[in-house]
């Protein structure tokens, strides 16, 4: 069938090729699976969203993990990713919004050093001009106002992300400050951290602004901490009842070894071999 089809590549994916055209192709077996049949299949929308969340489509990872959840509210796991994508995308606003936590005079200092617009960089013996993260065409590896290759340098102010079975996220921040989330694939968190300088050469940039729903998870099924608090002052509980909004920039990095990490290629040992994670439904 198209579901099992779309396991068997979701699992050469992850296992194999780490190839995102075989995500993509797993991705197009769900939704024929889904029109022909499968649409209450909690397990079907779980992969679905497993696939979403990996390319940092939060908005559709969230209402997959929902939709899994409304079919079977015992599968734990689609309750635990409900939460889990909420919190972090909150984590996340708040590291944006104030530069990753920073002092305003020690970022300012930290990007005194960072190679700004203008300067040419090689990467992979290609030069590349660059350019300010504000400029970038969204979807495209181009600036408005800039012909010829482009490439961005950004300062690392925070790792949001560290999970193995997933890409890295960070917070970082060109010298004009502005602050995106950078998602890079398939690297071992020594690959790129915190402080250092990073030339991403063709960034990719998406504009990402939606807003999620609360309420989906009962508070019984939620956990004991849900009373903390986040750094603006909400309770978690706050966060995972309420609908909240989101609006920020996502520079994705599919192909890392293009990118240089203090004016260096990040080694090969940094790069993680594909890797399969099973969880058993019971």
């Amino acid at each position: 069938s198209w579901y099992v089809l779309g396991n068997c590549l979701l699992s050469h994916f992850m296992a194999t090729s780490s190839n995102p055209d075989d995500m993509a192709k797993a991705h197009k077996a769900y939704c024929q699976a889904e029109a022909h049949g499968e649409d209450h299949n909690p397990d079907l929308h779980f992969n679905k969203a497993i696939i979403a969340k990996y390319k940092a489509d939060y908005e559709a990872a969230h209402a997959g993990f929902a939709r899994a959840h409304s079919f079977d509210p015992s599968l734990q796991e689609a309750t635990h990713e409900i939460r889990t994508v909420k919190l972090f995308l909150n984590y996340m606003a708040d590291k944006l919004a104030f530069k990753g936590g920073l002092p305003t005079r020690t970022l300012d200092r930290q990007l005194q050093g960072i190679k700004g617009p203008g300067a040419t960089v090689t990467c992979q013996n290609k030069p590349y001009t660059l350019v300010p993260l504000a400029s970038l065409l969204e979807g495209a590896p181009a600036a408005a106002g800039s012909e010829g290759p482009v490439a961005v340098c950004v300062y690392v102010l925070h790792m949001i992300s560290r999970s193995v079975d997933a890409p890295l996220v960070y917070v970082v921040c060109d010298n004009a400050k502005t602050a995106v989330a950078l998602t890079v694939y398939n690297v071992s968190t020594h690959a790129v951290k915190e402080g250092d300088e990073v030339v991403i050469p063709s960034p990719s940039i998406n504009h990402c602004c939606f807003t999620l729903g609360g309420n989906i998870v009962p508070a019984v099924e939620q956990q004991s901490d849900n009373h903390s608090t986040t750094s603006s002052g909400s309770t978690k509980s706050d966060v995972l009842n309420s609908n909240t909004s989101y609006d920020y920039h996502n520079v994705s990095v599919w192909n890392a070894r293009a990118v240089l990490v203090n004016n260096k290629k990040i080694p090969a040992e940094r790069f993680l071999k594909p890797q399969l994670t099973v969880t058993a439904f019971t």
